[in-house]
Parts: structure tokens; sequence; C-alpha cells
């Protein structure tokens, strides 16, 4: 595909902008504690993994579509760094060096961060995490929209807030 050089750059601009919002989420938010593996608890969810789909698909007054393939989702305790960093650096650009909460397009797989500690420290739930990761599976498998749309991770957001706020701390 030949862009004209404006359109490749504001896509550029688009992506580095991304790149850098995620390295800092990685670095605020997501970033897990680094507890030894014994004394390490793991989070649960609340829920089977199908509530947080319908949640998220009545906060958008969409409904379900049986032909679309429902996404795996895994755990990070469970999960291989090198699967991850396969699943996302063509998505995100670069090669993450840890496993944090995402939706990998390309494999159709939401990863969750399930330390414990990670989440009583920023007074969330793993929860509400699978959710704004359901968003973003939602927006690009059901919507087809693309993932560079900053305005997509602002209503992912929303949506995260919204059932952390009526199930995370009632």
């Amino acid at each position: 595909m030949n862009q004209s050089k404006p359109q490749s750059a504001l896509y550029f601009t688009r992506r580095l902008i991304i790149a850098f919002s995620l390295i800092l989420l990685n670095v605020s938010i997501c970033r897990p504690t680094m507890a030894s593996p014994q004394t390490e608890q793991k989070a649960h969810l609340l829920f089977p993994i199908e509530t947080y789909f319908h949640f998220v698909l009545r906060e958008k007054k969409l409904i379900e579509n049986g032909t679309i393939p429902f996404p795996q989702v895994l755990f990070s305790s469970e999960t291989n760094l090198a699967q991850f960093q396969n699943a996302l650096k063509d998505q995100w650009g670069f090669t993450p060096d840890q496993i944090t909460n995402a939706y990998s397009i390309k494999t159709n797989e939401i990863y969750l961060l399930d330390d414990a500690h990670y989440y009583e420290k920023q007074n969330t739930c793993m929860d509400d995490s699978l959710v704004h990761e359901m968003t973003h599976y939602i927006q690009s498998r059901y919507q087809k929209f693309d993932l560079n749309d900053e305005m997509l991770e602002i209503e992912a957001i929303e949506i995260q807030q919204k059932f952390r706020s009526q199930f995370c701390h009632p």
C-alpha cells in the first residue's frame, strides 16, 4: 500500500503515541510487583469469563454473534513470556519485556496479570482489567475498528471504570 507522506507521517505519529502511552501505562499502572513465586498469590475472577463479555456487549448495545471466535483468556502465572511477546510485538511495534494486561488481535488472546498483590496495591480487581481487554476484543472483532484509534482506549477505560464501580468496590 502506497501512502502519501502526510498520511504516512500521521500513521507513524499515532503509532509512536500509542507505543509511548503503552510504555507509560506499563510503568505506572501495569507494573506487577516482583514478589517471589512462593509468596505471590493469584487473583481470581469473580464470575465466569462470559459474564465480562456480556457486560461489555450490553454497555456497547451490541448482540452476541456466535460466528465470531471467542478469545482465549491467558493468565500471567501460566503464560510463557515468549508467547506474549510473539502475540503483541507486531501490534505494539516493540517487544514487551514482561506480561501485562493486553488483547492480541493476531492471536485473539487476552492476557491478564493474575498477581493479587498488584490489584490490591492498585485498589482495583483483575475483573475490571478483563472488562477493559474484552472491550478491545469487541472493538476489533465485532466492530472491526482499528485499535490504533486513541478514542477506543478511552471507551475501554470508561467501560472498565463502570464495571469497577459496580463490582470491584461496591
